[in-house]
């Protein structure tokens, strides 16, 4: 009845039962081997039986235990095996997007640092350019010369021109740059904050792992011992079964070689009842 309420068990808890289970048997065979010992002195062989056959039929019934428990708990372990792979995966995955990040901000930031020192270039370029004109003082047309008032009128619009040119120029290479210095500090925060991740998906990934390998072992190594107990049993069991056939054997051989003495006794009788004077 014990060992049946074993195999409805959850498996969870029925391992360290089923040896319980299993030592009260190897107690019982034990006490079954010391009746065996002392052979046809012992008047209990058909008591023997009926105990060697429910022993039988304890350990089968935890051999059924065992096994149906070993495979609910291999399937739970592959269960949490696979879902540690898939999360492994993911890791992994989100590792390489992180990396990738990294390279293709380092590389914009690269690109930028160029075009910044282009822009400094150009920035230099402008504001060194200076006015260059040529002032006509004759007119073309009659020869005549024209006022110095309507020349210096006429230049003085050109600087003017070229002025509000050259600071719109500035301004944008100023602009420019600074959009650029902005987006450069934006690509290191995003690399520095991709590096903390790194770091913490590195550190998930290392504890994964050793999880899977402690759960992997888990499931190459949870069967052997009651299985190895339940075999042990089976063996030392089959040999007290033998025994027993043996015990049987001598029984019965000693009852015929009582009856072939009582035979030759009676033969014997008759004989000398027959034959005396």
């Amino acid at each position: 009845a014990r060992m049946d309420e074993l195999i409805n068990s959850k498996y969870i808890e029925s391992f360290d039962q089923i040896k319980i289970e299993l030592r009260k048997c190897e107690k019982e065979l034990n006490d079954i081997n010391k009746h065996l010992e002392a052979g046809r002195e012992d008047p209990k062989k058909q008591e023997l039986k009926e105990r060697i056959e429910k022993l039988q039929d304890q350990i089968y019934e935890a051999g059924v235990a065992h096994k149906r428990n070993a495979n609910q708990l291999r399937m739970d372990l592959s269960k949490k095996i696979s879902v540690l792979q898939n999360d492994l995966s993911t890791l992994k995955n989100s590792r390489e997007i992180s990396k990738r990040n990294i390279d293709n901000a380092a590389g914009n930031m690269s690109s930028m640092e160029q075009m910044l020192i282009d822009l400094r270039r150009d920035w230099e370029k402008e504001n060194k350019r200076e006015f260059e004109a040529d002032i006509a003082t004759v007119c073309p047309t009659c020869r005549q010369p024209i006022p110095e008032e309507t020349t210096q009128a006429q230049l003085d619009e050109l600087i003017g021109e070229f002025n509000n040119k050259k600071a719109a120029t500035l301004d944008f290479i100023n602009k420019k740059g600074r959009e650029l210095f902005e987006e450069k500090q934006t690509q290191q925060n995003y690399i520095r904050v991709n590096n903390d991740t790194l770091v913490v998906i590195e550190s998930e990934i290392g504890l994964k792992e050793r999880e899977l390998e402690k759960l992997q072992k888990e499931f190459d190594d949870f069967v052997e011992p009651p299985k190895k107990e339940i075999g042990t049993l089976t063996i030392k069991l089959d040999n007290a079964t033998k025994a027993l056939e043996e015990m049987k054997d001598d029984d019965e051989n000693e009852i015929l070689y009582r009856k072939e003495r009582s035979e030759e006794r009676r033969v014997g009788k008759e004989c000398r009842s027959r034959w005396s004077p």
